[in-house]
C-alpha cells in the first residue's frame, strides 16, 4: 500500500511542480471585496515558491489581500513564535531564524547535510526547534531532532526510527510525532525526563498522518488512515495515552489535517476535500468552503491555520495542471472566502502581538540542557553539523 504523503511533502510536491502561474484558472468561490472585516485577523506569512530550483521567497499579507510584500529568501514551514520565524532553505539544508517586526536578516543556526530536511516545529517560547532529517540510504529512514535556535548545543536525536511531524505541547516541555514502519504509532517525548512513551500504537489499523495538541495539552488529535481502504478520520487520544476515539465517524467520508482553534472549542478539518469545523467533541460539523463544487481546476485544501481570535481560517486549495498551491482565507461565521495570493506554500498568522503594536519583543530565553548517554528510547548525542 502506498504510504499517505506527509504535509510538508504535499505541499513541497504542489509548489515546487507549480513553474508558471495557470492561465484561465478562475477562483473557487465569489470572493469578496475588502473592507474592514478582514483586517481584523491581522498579517498572514506565507511561501511562494515558482519553480523546482527555487530557494523560496517569505512574503507577508493581509486577510484582506492588501500589503504583500517580499520579506527573505526560504521557506517558512511552522507558525511564528513570540515575533521570531523559522526559515529553512531546503536547497541549502539550513536552518535560521528571523525577527519579523524588524524584517532584519535571517540568522542561520543549523547546517544538515547528510539528508533531507522534511518538517519543522517551532518551541511556544521561541528557543528550541524540532525537525525532522530524512536520511539518504536504501530504504531511507527519518529522524527527530531537537536543537536551540542560538546554535551554541549540539543538537539531541530521539531513537524512534522512521520518526515525522513533530509538534510541541502547549507549555513546550513535551513532543508529539509520529513513527514506526508503517507510520502507525503517536510518541510523547517529555523533554525534562527525556523519556519517550509510545501512547498511541496497534489499536486501530491506521497510518498516522497529522498531529496537534489540545491547547490545554491533556489530549492529541491525528487523523489516521485506515490499511483496509484508505477512510481516514479525526481522532482523539490522551497525552497520556488510553483509548483512541474516532470524531468523524458520524460524517463518515475522508478526514485529515485536524487542527484545535486557538480557544479548543472548536476543531478545523479536510472533509471530502473541504473545509469544515466541528465542536472539540465531535459534534455539529458545518462545511465551510465549496470548492469541489465550482467549475475550476480546484482539487483539494489542505493546512488549515486558525486566526489567533478564531474567528477565521487560513488554508491552501490545489489547483490546476501543473498543481499550483492558492492561499485562501475564510470566515468561519459567514463562509465568506478571500483569494490571496497563487503558487504558494501553506500560510501562517503572525503572533497576535505583532499586529497589535510594532515594539520588537524580548529575546527569547534559552533553556539549558545537558546531554547524556541513554539507551533505547531515550536520548542520543548527536555529533554537531558544521553551521
Amino acid at each position: 500500500m502506498q504510504k499517505p504523503k506527509r504535509q510538508l511533502f504535499i505541499a513541497l510536491a504542489f509548489a515546487s511542480a507549480a513553474v508558471g502561474a495557470i492561465g484561465g484558472c478562475s477562483d473557487p468561490v465569489a470572493t469578496s471585496p475588502p473592507d474592514s472585516f478582514w483586517s481584523r485577523g491581522g498579517p498572514i506569512l506565507y511561501t511562494r515558491q515558482a519553480s523546482v530550483v527555487d530557494a523560496g521567497q517569505v512574503r507577508v499579507i493581509g486577510p484582506d489581500g492588501a500589503g504583500d510584500t517580499s520579506r527573505w529568501a526560504g521557506t517558512i514551514p511552522c507558525p511564528p513564535r513570540l515575533g521570531h520565524a523559522i526559515i529553512v532553505n531546503y536547497l541549502a539544508k539550513t536552518l535560521s531564524v528571523v525577527p519579523i517586526p524588524d524584517a532584519g536578516t535571517p540568522r542561520q543556526f543549523r547546517v544538515e547535510a547528510g539528508g533531507t530536511i522534511t518538517a519543522v516545529a517551532y518551541a511556544p517560547d521561541a528557543a528550541r526547534v524540532a525537525y525532522v532529517v530524512r536520511a539518504n540510504g536504501t530504504p531511507p529512514l527519518s529522524s527527530l531532532y531537537i536543537c536551540d535556535t542560538n546554535g551554541t548545543a549540539a543538537p539531541m536525536a530521539a531513537d524512534v526510527a522512521n520518526s515525522s511531524y513533530p509538534v510541541f505541547s502547549p507549555d513546550g516541555n513535551r513532543v508529539a510525532f509520529y513513527a514506526g514502519a508503517d507510520q502507525s504509532e503517536i510518541h510523547v517525548l517529555d523533554l525534562k525526563s527525556q523519556r519517550i512513551d509510545t501512547i498511541a500504537a496497534g489499536a486501530f489499523p491506521w497510518t498516522i498522518e497529522n498531529v496537534d495538541w489540545s491547547p490545554g495539552g491533556d489530549s492529541i488529535l491525528f487523523a489516521g488512515r485506515s490499511n483496509d481502504g484508505g477512510t481516514r478520520h479525526i481522532c482523539i487520544v490522551s497525552a497520556s495515552g488510553g483509548p483512541q476515539r474516532s470524531l468523524t465517524a458520524g460524517i463518515g467520508g475522508d478526514n485529515r489535517w485536524p487542527l484545535w482553534s486557538p480557544d479548543g472549542g472548536r476543531i478545523a478539518f479536510i472533509h471530502n476535500n473541504e473545509l469544515w469545523v466541528m465542536k472539540a467533541d465531535g459534534t455539529d460539523g458545518e462545511q465551510l468552503t465549496h470548492i469541489s463544487s465550482s467549475p475550476t481546476q480546484y482539487r483539494i485544501a489542505i493546512n488549515p491555520q486558525w486566526s489567533p481570535d478564531a474567528s477565521m481560517i487560513v488554508f491552501s486549495a490545489i489547483a490546476g495542471n501543473p498543481l499550483q498551491g492558492v492561499l485562501q482565507v475564510v470566515d468561519v461565521s459567514t463562509h465568506r472566502v478571500n483569494v490571496l495570493a497563487r503558487d504558494v506554500l501553506p500560510g501562517f498568522w503572525c503572533p497576535p502581538n505583532l499586529h497589535a503594536s510594532c515594539r520588537a519583543p524580548e529575546r527569547p530565553r534559552l533553556v539549558a540542557r545537558a546531554a547524556v548517554h541513554v539507551t533505547k528510547n531515550q536520548w542520543r548525542p548527536m555529533q554537531r553539523a558544521a553551521t
